[in-house]
């Protein structure tokens, strides 16, 4: 069930949904979708590789990263009725992926 209903926020709040895993992101809303679009079970990976400062063709830092998780989260809040199940799962999906965000850029730094 969990994992049906990751695949079901990450659906929703993508803005892009063209992007996939292997695509190259432009913008941090860009890198947050490809996040999205991998399995939750491969996202340290994918969030630590992303974020190397020291690559070259990193699209964004932690910061911006961040920024735009929460843009999403107002997103919600403020989009959708307050207390529904699909806000509570989507904030759910959200509040993961920062923890996990969070603790890729202390492995990262």
């Amino acid at each position: 069930l969990q994992n049906v209903l990751q695949q079901y926020a990450s659906a929703v709040l993508m803005s892009n949904p063209a992007l996939t895993a292997t695509s190259k992101p432009k913008t941090a809303a860009d890198l947050l979708d490809k996040i999205m679009a991998t399995d939750p079970a491969t996202w340290d990976a994918a969030i630590a590789a992303e974020l190397d400062s020291a690559a070259a063709d990193s699209v964004c830092d932690t910061e911006s990263l961040l920024g735009e998780v929460q843009a999403r989260i107002e997103t919600i809040v403020l989009g959708q009725g307050a207390g529904t199940y699909a806000q509570q799962v989507q904030a759910e999906y959200l509040k993961e992926l920062t923890e996990r965000i969070q603790q890729a850029s202390i492995v990262v730094e």
